[in-house]
């Protein structure tokens, strides 16, 4: 929500990719999904392994969407494509770069926490969630400036459906731990009206509006998570 929020409320996007209708719908599906696995108030090992598969067969039709728009494009020009090398060692730095970071966010959200008597959840929902949506905001807003809107939704997009399925299950497959319902339900809840309100209208456009709404959406669910921290 506050990452399309400041990107769209500066300029509406369009979407033209096909998968971007699979993608939302999976978006909008996690939620559900989360609130059905995690009901019982714990995230156990058989949770995480359901979650992974879905994750898996999200990805293969990611994978196999991505696989045939190639094979529709032309060839690309010789020297058109940066060396490959290159290409993987600018990610493998931008991801090393990115851990590092974590550290300092789950440090000082850590420190956040305790000052303000704060629960880890509220702290990870409103503190470290902000920072680490960084990255997202950069990519989504870097490629709505070069004209790549469906790159930039599918960034938000994505990213739920992989930090839910996938991230969470992974640290539960590891540690299993208990769930606060009560805790949990505000964002799953925000997650299901979000989606609904970055479903691309006629012609896949997205308005400036919708920006705003989005912002007065996230400014009603920090304030929703920082009550059930007081209480």
């Amino acid at each position: 929500a506050l990452v399309l929020a400041l990107v769209l409320s500066l300029s509406g996007m369009k979407t033209e990719d096909a998968g971007m209708r699979r993608d939302w719908s999976s978006a909008l599906a996690v939620p559900f999904i989360m609130a059905a696995v995690l009901w019982d108030g714990w995230f156990s090992r058989m949770d995480a392994l359901l979650l992974l598969g879905l994750f898996s067969a999200w990805l293969t039709a990611v994978v196999r969407h991505a696989r045939c728009h190639a094979a529709r494009q032309s060839a690309p020009q010789a020297g058109a494509s940066s060396p490959r090398l290159k290409t993987v060692l600018q990610v493998a730095a931008g991801l090393g770069l990115l851990i590092g970071a974590a550290q300092f966010v789950v440090l000082g959200g850590q420190g956040i926490g305790l000052a303000l008597g704060w629960s880890p959840f509220v702290v990870g929902a409103v503190v470290v969630a902000v920072a680490t949506g960084t990255p997202e905001f950069a990519a989504t807003l870097i490629a709505r400036l070069r004209g790549h809107h469906d790159m930039g939704l599918g960034n938000i997009l994505g990213s739920n459906v992989f930090n839910a399925l996938f991230i969470a299950s992974v640290t539960a497959l590891i540690k299993p731990y208990r769930v606060k319902l009560p805790e949990l339900l505000p964002s799953l809840i925000f997650g299901v009206i979000t989606t609904l309100l970055i479903l691309p209208g006629r012609g896949g456009r997205l308005g400036r509006w919708r920006g705003f709404v989005l912002l007065a959406l996230y400014a009603a669910y920090v304030a929703a998570n920082l009550r059930t921290a007081q209480g």
